[in-house]
């Protein structure tokens, strides 16, 4: 009777599993080994991460830089507006002194209205006095800049209707059937152009600044 018991404590003994335990095994020892990981250590922060989102500080950086940019350029037309203002204002009361020497009747009655008054007072101007007369007159008319002072002038010597049917060469225009009037050869242009000479000196004024001026206006 004793033999099946042996055997059954024989089959009790082999299906234990077999658990080795390592000598000196503590958890002190699993943090050891954890920290010594390369996967896992104190380094492996989201800086030493890949970066899988782009930073948005240099974005920021290029918003600035152009709001910057930005505003320096609204600060120069600003203040080059301002320069402008000033010299006109200069301009202004140096013209609004009283003139050592009293004022002449002008020759030709400006601004002028129609052709018919163009053409009168282009036989006026054939004198030399005349003109003479007429850009001292121009002359006293101020800007910041050469288009600017031939605008002033022009509008000074020519109505918004007679400046109508004037250009600068005197092409026919598709919209009208008539030829306009050739400004360039008329001696109020001469008048004119002698008058800007006469302010900004002998040399300094540009023909081609002056004709696109001029067309531009017209």
């Amino acid at each position: 009777m004793q033999a099946p018991v042996q055997s059954a404590s024989r089959v009790k003994t082999s299906v234990q599993p077999s658990i080795k335990i390592l000598p000196n095994y503590s958890l002190e020892s699993s943090d050891k080994m954890c920290s010594s990981s390369p996967y896992l250590t104190e380094s492996s922060d989201s800086s030493a991460l890949p970066a899988m989102y782009p930073s948005q500080e240099p974005s920021s950086k290029v918003q600035e830089d152009v709001a910057l940019e930005k505003l320096i350029g609204t600060v120069t037309a600003l203040v080059k507006e301002v320069k402008e203002l000033r010299e006109e204002c200069q301009e202004f009361f140096r013209q609004s002194l009283p003139s050592k020497h009293p004022l002449l009747p002008l020759p030709v009655s400006v601004p002028l209205h129609n052709t018919e008054e163009l053409e009168t007072a282009e036989e006026i101007l054939q004198s030399s006095e005349a003109r003479q007369m007429m850009v001292r007159h121009f002359s006293i008319i101020g800007g910041t800049s050469l288009e600017m002072r031939v605008r002033r002038m022009l509008s000074c010597a020519l109505t918004n209707e007679l400046a109508s049917s004037i250009n600068w060469a005197g092409k026919m225009v598709k919209e009208q059937s008539r030829q306009k009037r050739a400004f360039k050869d008329t001696f109020l242009n001469m008048c004119i152009f002698d008058a800007l000479t006469l302010q900004m000196g002998v040399g300094k004024v540009s023909q081609y600044e002056y004709i696109q001026a001029v067309q531009k206006w017209l």
